[in-house]
């Protein structure tokens, strides 16, 4: 098994870095708010939090899987170079 960090290792670990730090700084505080709402039975607040909390949960998420997704393309890109081939010419055949 190869463990050698390439570059495309470590945009795939920065998107994911970049992700769970996010998610700790931004969901959290809401997560805290959220519990403290139910536990007060301040439904309203509570509704309106978890709708922020998941949107927002949401739009990370995407954000990270998209940068992951330019990180295994660029990485197929490159591969495909060293092999002197191009994504349309190997999808054609």
């Amino acid at each position: 098994m190869d463990n050698e960090l390439t570059e495309y290792k470590y945009l795939h670990l920065q998107a994911d870095w970049r992700y769970f730090s996010q998610l700790e700084a931004l969901i959290d505080p809401v997560q805290e708010a959220l519990t403290e709402a139910l536990i007060n039975r301040d439904w309203d607040v509570a509704i309106a939090l978890e709708k922020l909390r998941n949107e927002a949960q949401q739009q990370l998420l995407e954000q990270r899987l998209r940068a992951r997704d330019i990180a295994y393309w660029l990485q197929l890109d490159d591969d495909l170079r060293k092999h002197e081939l191009t994504y349309a010419g190997v999808i054609e055949r």
